[in-house]
């Protein structure tokens, strides 16, 4: 990632942006307070970060949620693309995520404590179309969006996500071609009976923001994905599939339960991986009404560290390779 700090100094509001703007649908939510474009491809938005979040919490250690960084950088490739990228807002092209990538700051993130924490994010984003089809449908849209992450002038975070703007009809081929044979909200068929891990395994406060369960016949290292889909969070607004950031917090629970077993980590109060690196990339859609299993490993490569992927009917959702440079990698072996 290549970022220049900027000289500019916007003022921005400290409320946040109106949640359609972030495709968002509790106020709530909204992390974003505002953008402003400096060149071509410049921007700088402003976000806060609050002390009182539902689900993005402190560690044991008093440093924020790095997931706040990840849904920071979602929400502002939204914004931009529907403000200034003339990406549509009427439904006439549908967003998937394809990749995002986190580089937090040893040894962490500040939390908000009273107040919201005031970010500003020094970003680069850029779109680029496909040659319209035949037919006379909307081209295809890729989206890269790279940001830098300063509290108080100091940069505590990196974070980038690419997109794609699909047209609605290709969206529906997609989605058809995906193989989705139950209803939306249908309990998922052929399930083990299941365990879900309790709040403090996987490094949140309430039985209800766990994602992982345990079943009988499963390895450690392997657990099964329970959704709550009335969760305020996680399914703030309706989806055809399971969301990426819904997959993407369990891949890191499964992170922060690995590390809590693991002998070389357990007696660090770090299990929630202040700061890490790692690297998302999706792949396929997550059906609602299909089991998904989501396993943590070793990775083969030095750089990868530990390997997490969710797993439905025999196809690898989403992979995410995840380092910490605070304590050695734990995974099973």
């Amino acid at each position: 990632m290549s970022l220049e700090p900027s000289d500019a100094t916007v003022s921005f509001p400290r409320t946040p942006l109106p949640p359609a703007e972030v495709h968002k649908a509790a106020a709530d939510q909204v992390l974003l307070a505002g953008a402003a474009r400096l060149g071509e491809d410049r921007f700088e938005v402003a976000a806060l970060w609050p002390g009182d979040h539902p689900l993005y919490h402190a560690d044991p250690r008093g440093f924020g949620d790095p997931t706040l960084v990840a849904e920071s950088a979602r929400q502002t490739a939204l914004h931009l693309g529907h403000r200034f990228h003339g990406v549509e807002r009427s439904g006439e092209r549908l967003m998937i995520l394809n990749r995002i990538t986190v580089d937090v700051t040893p040894p962490g993130l500040p939390h908000a404590s009273e107040e919201a924490l005031s970010v500003t994010m020094d970003v680069t984003s850029s779109r680029t179309d496909s040659r319209p089809s035949r037919d006379g449908d909307l081209p295809r849209t890729a989206m890269v969006l790279d940001a830098e992450f300063r509290i108080d002038g100091v940069r505590h975070a990196r974070a980038s996500v690419h997109w794609t703007a699909l047209p609605a009809r290709r969206y529906a081929v997609l989605r058809r071609r995906n193989g989705s044979t139950g209803e939306v909200g249908s309990p998922p068929p052929g399930l083990p009976p299941a365990r879900p891990l309790a709040p403090e395994e996987v490094g949140r406060r309430h039985a209800r923001d766990v994602l992982l369960a345990t079943a009988d016949g499963l390895p450690e290292n392997r657990w099964l994905l329970t959704m709550d889909r009335t969760h305020p969070v996680y399914f703030d607004h309706e989806s055809d599939h399971i969301q990426g950031m819904v997959l993407l917090e369990a891949l890191l629970q499964a992170a922060r339960t690995v590390r809590l077993r693991s002998p070389e980590t357990a007696s660090h109060r770090d299990v929630y991986v202040s700061a890490p690196r790692f690297t998302v990339d999706y792949a396929h859609f997550g059906e609602l009404d299909q089991p998904v299993t989501v396993t943590a490993e070793r990775g083969t490569a030095p750089e990868e560290g530990l390997v997490l992927t969710a797993v439905q009917g025999g196809r690898e959702l989403v992979r995410c390779a995840l380092a910490d440079d605070e304590t050695p990698e734990a995974a099973p072996r």
